[in-house]
């Protein structure tokens, strides 16, 4: 329970606004699932041609299939171990959810919210990454039994001063013991992000843009599912994975785009910064897709709110904003380390496209 759902939330036309939010997203969830039917139907058919043509090589009809077989290892190393890993995680315990607006809660509503404090802190201190700080979860959780104790003898005069206190206890106490995983949960997101889009810029190919959002992306979701010692539960697991599915149908696509791009600022900024401006700006979205699914990822494995419409909205404008306040700074450093990969003297035209992409890419995280 934070102090967000702790007050009103605005009128009418918020409301109409998160309703309309919802329904764009389910509609582009449709979309994700067929446009990753039609990926994996296309990149069999890639497969197939690819067997087809070394399987016809001379004197070594087995290399189509040596091919094939490296391929499917290279997926169950780089895509299904990670994914292995989170869904053999524990499920978390599950948030109750909790009234949206203030005069709405009572004293039974602040027992099961403490009551889920308690489980969730005591399973984090157990937590291989925070076990110098067991003596801080076991003092939260005194301050815990006290708070149960008031809320199941408290009256109506006093139960605003005692949302009020929680509320406290949950920013000054709670986040300051999450405040580590917070932290490299952040550093995983930023550096799995620099990989995407360093990997995307050079490869030169959608299916291998596909390949490396997916083996990224997965292998950022088990990271941070890991560093807070759990994962949402079924259901929250599958849309965890329909968000890097989404991830990965989108840096198929955005060749075309990219490609546009650089034939646009080649007119602008030269002929060799033009040529650099597609794979830069394809890279850089990518990376801003995969912090997106990053934040989204941390939202849901964190598991300190309860998943309700509400929730989900307010994450996923967060997660636009978290976005858009990282892109400069992503784009920079890609454009520094594609100019490194590529040459120096590509690297200085590069810098000259630094300025003109920056309407595109904070465009493009939105």
């Amino acid at each position: 329970m934070n102090d967000a759902a702790a007050v009103d939330e605005p009128g009418g036309q918020n409301r109409d606004f998160v309703k309309d939010l919802l329904g764009l997203w389910r509609m582009v969830r449709y979309f994700i699932i067929i446009a990753a039917c039609v990926l994996a139907v296309l990149f069999l058919g890639q497969l197939y041609a690819v067997y087809d043509m070394l399987a016809a090589v001379p004197p070594q009809p087995w290399l189509g299939v040596g091919m094939v077989v490296l391929v499917v290892v290279l997926l169950g190393l780089l895509v299904g171990i990670p994914l292995l890993r989170f869904l053999r995680l524990s499920v978390v315990a599950r948030p109750p959810a909790m009234p949206e607006r203030r005069e709405d809660l009572r004293p039974a509503h602040l027992v099961q919210r403490l009551k889920y404090l308690d489980r969730y802190l005591a399973r984090m201190k157990h937590n291989p990454l925070l076990e110098e700080r067991a003596a801080e979860f076991d003092e939260a959780r005194e301050l815990i039994g006290d708070f149960r104790g008031r809320a199941g003898s408290t009256n109506s005069a006093g139960l605003p001063g005692l949302i009020d206190e929680i509320c406290a206890f949950e920013k000054q106490t709670v986040d300051r013991l999450l405040e580590p995983l917070d932290d490299r949960v952040g550093q995983v997101i930023r550096t799995e992000a620099l990989g995407v889009g360093v990997g995307t810029a050079l490869s030169l190919n959608g299916t291998l843009d596909a390949f490396i959002v997916l083996w990224r992306n997965t292998n950022m979701v088990s990271r941070i599912a890991r560093a807070y010692y759990g994962r949402p539960g079924p259901l929250g697991s599958l849309k965890i994975v329909g968000e890097v599915m989404g991830a990965t149908v989108a840096s198929a696509y955005l060749d075309d785009l990219t490609d546009a791009a650089g034939g646009v600022l080649s007119n602008l900024v030269g002929g060799v910064a033009g040529v650099v401006a597609g794979p830069v700006v394809n890279g850089t979205a990518n990376a801003l897709v995969t912090v997106r699914v990053g934040y989204l990822a941390k939202a849901r494995c964190r598991s300190f709110e309860a998943w309700t419409a509400t929730e989900r909205t307010r994450v996923m404008k967060r997660a636009i904003a978290f976005t858009r306040d990282q892109s400069k700074e992503i784009a920079t450093a890609l454009v520094s380390l594609v100019g490194d990969s590529i040459g120096c003297g590509v690297a200085r035209a590069a810098g000259s496209v630094k300025d003109k992409l920056k309407n595109a890419w904070k465009s493009l995280s939105e």
